[in-house]
């Protein structure tokens, strides 16, 4: 009766986190969306947007088709290129009063090569039926004492990562773009282990525990290889 007693009160212990997780993430869900203009366009500027201003952890995964590599003094030229070429704003809607679960249904309807999920507590957005670099599997990931910077650059180390890259004939990138006001010095000190997992909930642990509320992977083209860049925001 007694490790009757003692098994019930662990499994109470461990199902209150989640449960106050689902309804955090609900709560925040059901917010109402002041105002935000989307379009095919700027489906990164929505989510962040959303992510910043309501306070909901979100992962984005871009996806490109990978292409043959660009020899290096050609690059310039293909960036202008690709520029020039960028696809015109073909749908768009300004949302207001929305709440936000409704509101990233139209963002992914608007940009309709993506879905998004909730994820234990994290909402993520990818491409509708396409791999990408973050469903490595990771049997165990243990971080001592790392930083948000250190956490990615562990991420690109893991094995199960490098091989999922080379399947999609990606490298990953050790560089950071967007916006990242003094990131250095409001960074967090993160230690926890996560088992039988994937590589996006690595990065989904971060923002759900610390100070950043937002991460994207986005691929680009490369001098002799297709990079990957990891940011948060």
């Amino acid at each position: 009766m007694k490790r009757v007693f003692l098994l019930a009160i662990l499994l109470m212990y461990i199902a209150v986190p989640y449960g106050l997780c689902q309804q955090n993430i609900q709560n925040l869900l059901g917010q109402r969306v002041r105002g935000i203009y989307v379009t095919n366009k700027n489906l990164l500027y929505a989510l962040s947007d959303l992510s910043e201003n309501y306070d909901i952890p979100i992962g984005v995964e871009i996806y490109q088709e990978n292409k043959k590599p660009i020899p290096e003094n050609k690059l310039l030229a293909k960036v202008e290129e690709l520029y020039k070429s960028l696809p015109e704003i073909k749908k768009s809607q300004y949302i207001e009063g929305k709440t936000v679960r409704e509101s990233l249904d139209i963002i992914t309807q608007i940009n309709d090569d993506y879905t998004w999920i909730e994820s234990d507590g994290v909402i993520n957005v990818f491409p509708k039926g396409k791999e990408t670099v973050l469903d490595a599997p990771i049997r165990y990931f243990k971080a001592n004492g790392l930083t948000e910077l250190g956490i990615k650059d562990a991420i690109v180390t893991l094995p199960t990562v490098k091989s999922k890259s080379a399947t999609l004939g990606m490298e990953l990138s050790w560089l950071y773009i967007g916006n990242l006001r003094n990131i250095n010095s409001n960074s967090q000190i993160y230690t926890f282990e996560l088992y039988d997992a994937k590589a996006r909930d690595i990065l989904n642990y971060v923002i759900k525990t610390g100070n950043k509320h937002f991460w994207y992977v986005y691929p680009t083209l490369g001098g002799n290889v297709s990079y990957i860049y990891i940011g948060y925001l």
